[in-house]
């Protein structure tokens, strides 16, 4: 069996800049994606996973593997897009009907610098009841800054096993506040 024919033009200046941009925007929202939907079962994360990597396929549109996914038609191309976008929307429906009012917050690393006390969002939230949870990259990123010495990081609790967010101070000396991120 062989590949398609037909597959993805030369792009101009401007599509390689537009297709820069969305790269990286993409990546930003698949690792949120990913940490809010963390945990979900095979039956939905494997159809995300197939989801998302047609996606990025087509966002890359690499000639050695983006042509064996190319729609012969714009209207396929159409459809395609839409059920995969409907697999993840789906993702989110599921999401969201978890827990008593399914609110999950995923604040990036300058949302906890300015506003580290994660008891406060729920003010933004409209409720008491929700859920912090930090994508790897945020963790990473308020590690490098503990490391360099700026207050208003994370930490972790003594014995190990609670994440704090140090509002004000380092790890090494007493903070001024500090607010349970649950898990």
């Amino acid at each position: 069996m062989g590949y398609p024919k037909w597959g993805w033009i030369p792009s101009n200046n401007d599509q390689i800049r537009l297709q820069a941009d969305l790269t990286r925007t993409f990546a930003f929202w698949k690792e949120r994606f990913e940490t809010l939907l963390g945990g979900v079962p095979p039956s939905l994360g494997k159809p995300v996973a197939e989801a998302e990597t047609l996606i990025e396929r087509w966002i890359v549109r690499d000639p050695k593997t983006g042509n064996k996914v190319v729609p012969r038609t714009t209207a396929e191309a159409k459809a395609i897009a839409a059920q995969n976008v409907e697999v993840l929307r789906k993702a989110l429906r599921v999401l969201g009907s978890q827990g008593s009012t399914g609110v999950i917050s995923v604040p990036d690393t300058s949302a906890l610098m300015r506003n580290p006390d994660l008891a406060l969002y729920g003010l933004a939230l409209g409720t008491n009841d929700y859920e912090v949870r930090l994508p790897p990259t945020v963790l990473t990123e308020l590690d490098q800054l503990k490391d360099m010495g700026i207050p208003g990081v994370l930490t972790w609790s003594p014995d190990g096993s609670t994440l704090l967010a140090v509002c004000h101070g380092s790890s090494r000396h007493p903070p001024d506040q500090v607010v349970l991120v649950r898990p």
